[in-house]
C-alpha cells in the first residue's frame, strides 16, 4: 500500500510540474505533450527510491 502511494504521489506531483512546463513553454504539438509525459513518468520513477526512503 505505501509503496502504491509512494508511486501515486510521485506521478501525479511530476505529471504536474511537466504540465505546468508544458504551459510555460507553450507546446502546441500534441508530440511534445506525450514527450514531456513520458519525461514527466520518468522522473517519477527514478525520484520514487528516495520517496521510499
Amino acid at each position: 500500500m505505501d509503496y502504491m502511494a509512494f508511486f501515486l504521489f510521485g506521478f501525479l506531483g511530476c505529471f504536474l510540474i511537466g504540465s505546468i512546463l508544458n504551459f510555460l513553454l507553450n507546446m502546441r504539438r500534441r508530440k511534445d505533450w506525450v514527450i514531456t509525459l513520458l519525461l514527466s513518468v520518468v522522473l517519477g520513477m527514478l525520484f520514487l527510491p528516495f520517496m521510499a526512503n
